[in-house]
């Protein structure tokens, strides 16, 4: 059920993002394209003011997780996804948290989004600090280890298209109350 969700999602979103390229793993584990250039009709005043809106609207915390910021020149951001993978293993269950950091710098007509961290850890600190790619690379994975280096690669592939929604105007938010 998981590999289909996974399947699922990536089609969708691959389908949808347009001039947008998602990020994935090359054969040596990287994250490729790191940075991802990402064009888009705007000014690079635009692009900034619509990407701080944007963490301001979806962080709950947005001064705690802007890291970093030059107006009209670059961002950067660091979040977690709680629980992003569950494993089981001699009857304990352990949750797998993402924390990344993302950078984004903008130039009229485009922006780049970097991937400067991305680790994985877990509440029996197991996989403290352990990077996603760390995860990918190599042939003979197990296949817990691939989950959790496909669930990172889909929800930062999820961050990349949600981000170029706002900035391209597809999802404004309704103000019918």
């Amino acid at each position: 059920m998981k590999k289909f969700f996974f399947i699922t999602t990536v089609i969708l979103m691959g389908t949808e993002l347009n001039s947008q390229t998602l990020f994935e793993f090359n054969n040596k584990g990287d994250i490729t394209p790191n940075p991802n250039v990402i064009e888009i009709d705007k000014s690079s005043e635009d692009i900034y003011e619509k990407a701080v809106d944007w963490i301001n609207l979806n962080y709950k915390n947005p001064d705690f997780v802007m890291k970093g910021k030059s107006e009209d020149n670059f961002l950067r951001f660091s979040g977690i996804k709680k629980n992003l993978s569950t494993y089981k293993s001699m009857g304990v269950t352990m949750n797998y948290d993402l924390h990344y950091t993302i950078r984004i710098d903008f130039k009229d007509e485009k922006y780049r989004l970097t991937i400067e961290n991305a680790y994985l850890n877990d509440e029996n600190y197991v996989l403290n600090n352990k990077k996603i790619m760390d995860f990918a690379k190599g042939k003979k994975m197990k296949s817990a280890m691939t989950e959790y280096s496909d669930n990172s690669i889909v929800y930062i592939n999820s961050i990349n298209k949600s981000l170029y929604d706002y900035i391209s105007g597809k999802t404004e938010k309704e103000d019918s109350w």
